[in-house]
């Protein structure tokens, strides 16, 4: 092996330059650079939507949803927060939703409010809660986008929304408002656009019988273990709750963010390999520029074997230095869209307002790894073709 070694480091040393090496070389590591550095930069940004996503999804909703029909009574409230106290790891809070219109600078807009106990904000929803005055007071919590298109609202301080119903529930149009402190940031345009935070209680005094509440929102130090809390629920109060975990809860998100992963991924290796066909025609190309050589090793006695593996430690050479430069150039721009200014986008479309970004170093060592086998693969292929197919025939000839 070392004499191999020895003969593929003497091939690359230097010498004429000949047209052939150097176009079998742009082409082998310029497509192999230009595809691993493409294919990491959109795993890059693949990871980090789905990280966004997600991330958004466990802040926001929570991950046991418990309700009953009717509502809860102060009775089932109670028995409610004596179980759920005394498990490890949970973070509970009352919920009730009133659904509105708001008069915002493009017309109508749907808004959610949402009660909730906001002694408990941080703990159920933990979520990046900005206030907008230094002298603490009661209000609501606004969604930064909803506010980004109501002209005023943090002067004024309060929201003006348009209720459709009395407090017994029956037909009555007429405009109310609620204080505002500040906003909330999910990190999620379809969240910050709808919803307003505000104090469980009020909304209920305002709207139904203070009395009960539409259920109770769970957040787990462990999401994953949203089922077990179900299990726990139903077998404590033998059914008389219903539950809903946030994986049920956003099902079609999660399985759709899984099959984009799964295309994503079978699309970069498709990319990747075809990248590392160059490896062929950088054999080819190189075989013709140093045929000579070739033949006299041959004739000297050196196998067809051992000149098959002399052209492969050749072309992994390339092959390792392009994926190494790949590797670089992917890590570069990763790391500025992570922590430079980012590139904007519409978050109305995209639901965030910047590309998002995420990776692991496990992800530039796996693309290094594959494209050394892909590419060693390509030059076993071509060293067939070449040594032992042409080769062996100048030889007999």
């Amino acid at each position: 092996m070392n004499d191999l070694l020895w003969l593929a480091r003497h091939f690359w040393q230097t010498g004429r330059r000949r047209s052939l090496r150097g176009l079998a070389v742009l082409m082998a590591s310029g497509g192999i650079v230009l595809a691993g550095t493409f294919v990491l930069v959109g795993i890059g940004i693949l990871g980090g939507f789905q990280k966004a996503y997600e991330q958004a999804v466990l802040n926001f909703n929570a991950h046991v949803v418990l309700f009953r029909e009717g509502g809860l009574t102060s009775e089932h409230q109670q028995a409610l927060e004596d179980f759920l106290s005394k498990r490890d790891g949970v973070a509970y809070s009352r919920y009730a939703f009133f659904e509105t219109l708001v008069p915002a600078d493009t017309g109508l807009k749907p808004v959610v409010l949402k009660g909730i106990d906001l002694a408990k904000k941080q703990a159920v929803y933990p979520l990046l809660f900005k206030p907008w005055f230094t002298t603490p007071s009661s209000g609501a919590y606004i969604g930064k986008d909803l506010a980004a298109v109501i002209s005023g609202i943090k002067e004024r301080g309060t929201l003006n929304f348009l209720s459709l119903k009395d407090k017994n529930g029956k037909p009555r149009t007429r405009t109310e408002t609620i204080p505002l402190v500040g906003e909330f940031s999910s990190g999620l345009y379809d969240f910050d656009a709808q919803f307003v935070l505000m104090d469980m209680q009020a909304l209920k005094a305002r709207f139904g019988d203070p009395q009960t509440v539409d259920g109770y929102e769970v957040h787990l130090q462990d999401p994953e273990k949203a089922g077990e809390v179900v299990l726990a629920v139903m077998a404590a109060f033998k059914g008389d709750y219903s539950a809903v975990t946030w994986q049920e809860l956003n099902g079609p998100l999660l399985e759709t963010l899984t099959k984009e992963r799964r295309q994503i991924f079978l699309i970069a290796i498709l990319v990747l390999a075809i990248a590392c066909l160059n490896i062929l025609g950088f054999c080819f190309l190189f075989f013709l520029e140093r045929k000579s050589d070739f033949l006299v090793l041959a004739v000297l006695g050196l196998s067809v074997a051992r000149l098959r593996y002399l052209l492969t430690l050749v072309s992994l050479g390339l092959a390792g230095a392009s994926a190494l430069l790949a590797v670089g150039f992917g890590a570069l721009l990763t790391f500025f869209l992570a922590y430079g200014p980012g590139i904007p986008l519409d978050a109305a479309v995209y639901f965030v307002d910047r590309v998002p970004i995420a990776f692991k170093p496990t992800w530039f060592a796996g693309f290094f790894v594959t494209a050394l086998v892909l590419s060693f693969l390509a030059s076993q292929l071509a060293g067939w073709v070449i040594i032992k197919r042409h080769l062996a025939s100048e030889l007999v000839r």
